[in-house]
């Protein structure tokens, strides 16, 4: 059983199966309308082109760029010490009123949980494997404080990390707070927490990239069906403590690369010969045909995946 499950939830990874995702709603906007960042003006006179790079400093184009920008924005980070800083910077750089209000998630708000007593996996198995997914309960607090800022805002920027895991996180941000899509989201990466990193963040703001998130969605899956089913064996037959969750990738490609020579594998038909042979009625013996008229008879191994012949003798068939 929990080979079948692996086999199942590696195919999903490896995109044997493509049913295997949370829905993710139809976001707001399809492409940018940002304008581009206006190109720093370069300080004339002496010096080489590092201290001339490095006296400009970038602003926010002033009327096109802030013409998108509603008027009462939430942007949510992952860091509370990076919360701070950001929204210093976006607040230094606000213009026409705009306000912006920068909270922390703390990582991640939802994660797997069983739905009932007998599923400890959290993960529907019937059902191409769909994650359950429910917020922690050290998160509800911080939930109900993120949904309350949510009905202030007239857009939400979704700043968390741009790996595999913040996207998760934003996913399950935009799903959690935002349900219905009635506010437009938002979904950028500061990759500097600088006020060049935080423009270029804003101004090239996309949407969730769902390709990321069953990313993470099937690492996560996989993980719980190997660490949660496999671990306890190890815990007995070797030592306790150890983990079997750590050794997915290896396993996934083991696992897929057999999946895909079963996949190339072509059937062939072929037939093998026996005899019975008896002296008066009494015990006899069985003989297996070895060779047909000189040739020998092809049996099982005389055939490649794709089904080709190898090597000598004959194919009998019926």
């Amino acid at each position: 059983m929990i080979i079948f499950h692996l086999l199942l939830a590696l195919s999903l990874a490896s995109g044997f199966v493509s049913s295997f995702h949370v829905p993710l709603r139809k976001y707001y906007h399809q492409t940018s309308i940002f304008s581009t960042l206006d190109k720093p003006s370069i300080v004339s006179g002496g010096g080489n082109n590092n201290d001339e790079l490095n006296s400009t400093t970038p602003s926010f184009p002033s009327t096109s760029f802030m013409d998108d920008i509603p008027s009462s924005n939430l942007v949510i980070v992952e860091s509370p010490a990076k919360a701070k800083t950001i929204e210093s910077i976006l607040k230094g750089m606000s213009e026409g009123g705009r306000k912006w209000t920068v909270r922390s998630c703390n990582g991640h708000i939802l994660d797997l949980s069983p739905s009932t007593p007998s599923n400890n996996l959290g993960i529907d198995i019937m059902n191409s494997y769909t994650p359950l997914y429910t917020p922690p309960p050290s998160k509800k607090p911080l939930i109900k404080e993120l949904l309350t800022e949510t009905s202030k805002a007239d857009c939400i920027w979704l700043a968390t990390d741009g790996d595999r895991e913040g996207e998760a996180i934003s996913s399950h941000l935009n799903t959690t707070l935002n349900p219905k899509a009635k506010i437009p989201t938002r979904r950028c990466v500061f990759k500097s927490i600088t006020k060049r990193g935080v423009t270029e963040g804003i101004t090239s703001w996309r949407n969730v990239d769902s390709d990321l998130v069953k990313a993470q969605e099937s690492r996560r899956v996989l993980d719980r069906l190997a660490g949660y089913t496999v671990s306890p064996v190890l815990w007995r037959k070797i030592a306790p403590g150890l983990s079997a969750g750590r050794v997915q990738s290896v396993g996934l490609k083991i696992i897929v690369d057999k999946e895909k020579d079963r996949m190339r594998h072509v059937k062939r038909t072929y037939a093998d010969v026996s005899c019975e042979f008896s002296y008066d009625g009494s015990g006899g013996f069985e003989g297996v045909g070895h060779s047909w008229g000189g040739e020998r008879i092809r049996k099982g191994n005389g055939f490649n995946n794709e089904g080709e012949e190898i090597g000598d003798g004959r194919t009998l068939t019926w």
